[in-house]
Parts: structure tokens; sequence; C-alpha cells
């Protein structure tokens, strides 16, 4: 699992160089409505990595679940009209 996450970090681009003790931050729920929503090549990477963490998740690290789960709500094209 640990090769499966690297590859998403991987794919994302970001440099994530630490290691964190909780898989989320206090502020999980809060959503930046003035955010522009991803569109194309960055959205379909994007869900791409919710969808392998999603599994990970499931598989191995319970923990992550509800901080991944809620990125997969945010994922939606049409999350501002749903209010998930």
């Amino acid at each position: 699992m640990k090769d499966y996450t690297q590859e998403c970090i991987d794919e994302s681009g970001l440099s994530i160089t630490r290691e964190v003790t909780r898989p989320a931050r206090g502020n999980l729920f809060d959503v930046d409505g003035k955010s522009p929503l991803l569109e194309g090549e960055e959205f379909e990477t994007f869900q791409s990595i919710v969808a392998k963490l999603l599994y990970v998740a499931i598989r191995a690290r319970l923990d992550m679940l509800l901080p991944v789960g809620n990125s997969t709500c945010n994922s939606l094209q049409i999350f501002r009209l749903l209010a998930c």
C-alpha cells in the first residue's frame, strides 16, 4: 500500500515531504465557494487520485476514509448546486 500511496503523491505533482499524525485538519469541512472548479486534465487527475486514495482507505487506512470521502463529494462538477 505504501507504493500505491506514493504513486498518488507523485501523480498529484505536490511537494509532500512530511508525515502527519492525522489524515485531516480541523477545517476539513470548510468549503471556499470562491475557488474555481477544476476542469479538464486537472479535474481528471484529481478524480484519479481520489479514487486511488479511496481504495487505500478502504483496504488499509480506515482513518483516511472520512477526509477522502469528503474529497469525493467535493470533486463533483456540480458540487455547489448539490451542497454535499
